[in-house]
């Protein structure tokens, strides 16, 4: 194996057709597409000091893909160099061809990390446990110290469900299609399934999530994230809203999600407070998990999210368990300072949990 590590712009944007052909070849999530990063790195590249995208080659074909930044990060009285996975995402990972040896792939790339990138410290967040890296950690004598539980993310499994009648009678209240029908009667409410931003859909539900989250900043207010999204959601096979909207055509209740590899991710969810009495929360979710039973064929899973939200848990009882990997690297000159800061942060950590 050989590799080399895109740093700039121009190489990132040339190993594009590479990288989507490896997509097929993996059982990734979106936010390891090429599409995703891409995008995100145009809209935040400012906040990076590098990027430190490694390629591992094969036969001179690419067999795996690490995709990496380096970030100038602050911890209290002094900064160092962090090396973390690229995006803002639910899950991270390495992208490697299914037909190869994963473990020994793994092995490669923490060599490339340890001799050839300048850090002071890996920081790597959202790993699912279900995955060769996890699994690359746990095994590890070395690294299984370091890799520590993060949360949840709910899933449903549709094929373990064989009908969603089925599934309703075990996981939403029984009063709900009480709900679904005044609803329908009041205000003569439709579903409907919104690809890409059509019909601007992107600016009615930054309206709602706006107006429900005045106490605390919501993420389309944030103008870099907003672009981002804006753009990411040109792409209408990847990205999909699903509303309630009035008969005037005004949107009451929505999920946002993306679409790949037969996983919605629903990222985001809000519904107008005028709307609260008729549950339009749940309704939102009732008639989007029923879409997805219609559409097996297309649709294996719904991620509804990191977070451990009560109302994620009615709608299922399965999960992923996600985990941060923290190492510092012990030939840093920051090496003392950062083993400093992390026993303050564990101490403050047990405080503030008593």
């Amino acid at each position: 194996m050989t590799f080399t590590i895109i740093n700039n712009e121009k190489s990132f944007i040339e190993i594009q057709q590479e990288w989507e052909e490896l997509q097929i070849e993996t059982d990734i999530s979106f936010y390891s597409t090429y599409a995703y990063l891409f995008n995100w790195y145009k809209y935040h590249n400012s906040k990076l000091k590098e990027l430190q995208i490694i390629c591992v080659y094969k036969n001179k074909k690419i067999i795996a893909i690490a995709p990496l930044s380096l970030t100038n990060k602050k911890f209290l009285f002094f900064k160092g160099i962090e090396l973390n996975f690229m995006g803002k995402a639910d899950f991270h990972n390495f992208i490697i061809d299914k037909n190869e040896k994963k473990q020994s792939i793994i092995k490669y790339i923490f060599k490339i990390i340890n001799n050839d990138i300048s850090w002071d410290r890996v920081m790597f967040s959202h790993i699912a446990h279900n995955t060769d890296l996890a699994s690359f950690f746990l095994k590890s004598e070395q690294f299984n110290s370091k890799f520590e539980f993060l949360g949840e993310n709910p899933i449903l499994n549709l094929k373990k469900n064989s009908d969603f009648l089925t599934y309703k009678k075990s996981f939403f209240k029984k009063n709900i299609t009480y709900y679904r029908n005044k609803l329908k009667r009041d205000l003569d409410v439709n579903f409907e399934v919104i690809h890409g931003n059509n019909n601007d859909v992107l600016n009615e539900i930054a309206t709602i999530h706006i107006n429900r989250n005045k106490e605390r900043r919501s993420l389309f207010k944030d103008e870099t994230a907003y672009g981002a999204l804006k753009q990411l959601y040109k792409d209408d096979e990847h990205t999909v809203t699903f509303v309630l909207k009035t008969k005037e055509g005004g949107i009451i209740s929505y999920a946002t999600c993306y679409l790949f590899n037969r996983v919605i991710h629903n990222w985001n969810t809000s519904f107008s407070l005028d709307y609260r009495d008729y549950s339009v929360g749940d309704l939102i979710y009732f008639e989007m998990i029923n879409y997805a039973f219609d559409n097996k064929e297309i649709i294996n899973y719904i991620d509804f999210g990191a977070g451990r939200y009560p109302w994620k848990f009615r709608m299922t009882n399965t999960f992923i368990s996600t985990y941060t990997f923290t190492l510092n690297n012990e030939k840093s000159k920051k090496h003392f300072l950062l083993q400093g800061y992390d026993k303050l942060f564990k101490i403050a950590k047990i405080i503030l949990n008593k």
